[in-house]
């Protein structure tokens, strides 16, 4: 590959790095930290069903295996 050539590493390497799913964008940061705090505000005694209900009531659209992914 031309960008491993350019960037001096091994293709092995950086395809896995690439894939990597631990690079999280600024939203799925917030979502995260809302999931938290709802889960937190309830004592642990919520699931992901009921808290993607919690996040679609405060107006953020969100699909359930999103959610769950997330909290996974």
């Amino acid at each position: 590959m031309k960008v491993c050539r350019v960037l001096k590493v091994a293709k092995s390497g950086y395809c896995p790095w690439k894939k990597r799913k631990d690079i999280v964008d600024p939203e799925e940061k917030a979502l995260s930290d809302l999931i938290r705090s709802i889960y937190e505000e309830h004592l642990g005694r919520y699931g992901y069903r009921r808290i993607t209900t919690e996040i679609r009531r405060r107006g953020i659209i969100i699909n359930g295996k999103h959610g769950l992914r997330i909290i996974k």
